[in-house]
């Protein structure tokens, strides 16, 4: 999938399901066990704002990447098989989207531990 800049909007979300998340889904019901979201910064470049991500010590953290660097390790470096959909706001919501919000909550979350109470 290549991402194309003129269909893609300001924030997307992500839906990525891995192979013990696909058993978890079916019983759970749930419809993703993964979700990031997508913002275009002021320049015109896209980063996704995720969990996960382990620092030096070990510690599960929210962080922002840069799309192309998310995307590479996907394509050549995940071994989990991931299904990835990227999901585009509706028309109506994208109008309403507060971008300048969307940034400030997302930079104050870069470094966080990965937990519930965050979200």
């Amino acid at each position: 999938m290549a991402y194309n800049q003129e269909t893609s909007c300001n924030i997307q979300n992500l839906r990525v399901m891995r192979w013990f998340e696909t058993l978890e889904k079916w019983a759970s019901g749930a419809c993703a066990g993964h979700s990031a979201v997508f913002l275009r910064d002021p320049e015109g470049k896209l980063w996704l704002g995720e969990s996960g991500h382990e620092d030096e010590k070990g510690n599960n953290l929210i962080v922002m990447l840069p799309w192309e660097v998310w995307w590479n390790y996907e394509l050549t470096k995940d071994n989990n098989n991931p299904h990835i959909a990227l999901l585009p706001l509706h028309p109506d919501l994208r109008a309403k989207f507060n971008e300048t919000a969307a940034w400030e909550y997302a930079r104050s979350m870069i470094g966080l531990p990965y937990s519930y109470k965050h979200c």
